[in-house]
């Protein structure tokens, strides 16, 4: 199909900026249309911690499983977190409903976030994943890692891993 999308903003620099996340959209969309979707709000995630938890690994092994788990919900918990709840409570509410359940912070409720609409284009997830895992790999693998601490760190926005 074709659409022709008009952005207007009051001042130039408004523009640019409604631009920029118009292409942004477009973008998103291509990718979704082109690999499909899963359920946003780190409900895909979410849905992976019940099968990374039957994991049977070596004894020396078996520390990472907790680490993964932790990751995989990371990205629900921050934006629980950033929309000014207490995320354990949810977390836990969402593990017991099951895969493709989510917290919506505009409504502040738990939802089939499939249903609600708000989903992910899989290949930005996959993506998502597949960059967290290659510098946990770094990590192991040098056996070293080097922190700069970034100076603008906003620590009400940041959350604990």
């Amino acid at each position: 199909g074709v659409a022709v999308l008009e952005i207007g903003g009051a001042s130039d620099v408004e523009q640019e900026y409604l631009k920029e996340r118009t292409q942004e959209a477009v973008r998103v969309v291509r990718l979704a249309l082109q690999e499909g979707i899963v359920p946003g709000g780190g409900a895909a995630y979410l849905a992976c911690i019940p099968a990374v938890e039957r994991l049977c690994l070596s004894a020396d092994e078996t520390p990472a499983i907790a680490i993964l788990c932790r990751a995989l919900e990371a990205p629900a918990r921050a934006i629980i977190s950033n929309a000014g709840i207490e995320a354990a409570p949810i977390l836990a509410r969402l593990r017991q409903r099951g895969a493709g359940w989510g917290y919506d912070v505009l409504r502040h409720e738990i939802v089939e976030m499939a249903a609600a609409q708000i989903v992910d284009p899989a290949k930005v997830a996959e993506t998502a994943l597949r960059i967290g895992v290659s510098g946990a790999l770094m990590a192991l693998t040098t056996d070293v890692l080097v922190h700069k601490p970034r100076h603008n760190r906003d620590e009400d926005v940041d959350f604990e891993v």
